[in-house]
């Protein structure tokens, strides 16, 4: 069993996980759409990847979102555990 030293070692590292995930989500965000509307019309196919990859990114910040959401509930539940025991 890990202590509460540990468990709160790893919250705070999914926290941190989790601001790192929004902010590189956030960037690309930015990346992409600047790219979209910056590029003339003519260049279809780029257009294109940048919007393939704008929802890609998406989609993966979302669920690593979720991903560290849960682990953070599910230790903060061990943690409170522990204080009790």
């Amino acid at each position: 069993m890990l202590d509460l030293r540990q468990l709160t070692w790893m919250v705070q590292q999914w926290r941190r996980f989790r601001r790192l995930v929004l902010a590189a989500t956030g960037a690309i965000w930015v990346l992409c759409c600047s790219g979209v509307l910056l590029l003339p019309e003519e260049d279809f196919i780029p257009r294109i990847a940048l919007l393939a990859m704008l929802i890609l990114c998406t989609g993966v910040g979302i669920y690593l979102t979720v991903v560290a959401r849960r682990e953070i509930k599910q230790l903060e539940r061990l943690i409170i555990e522990s204080r009790t025991a």
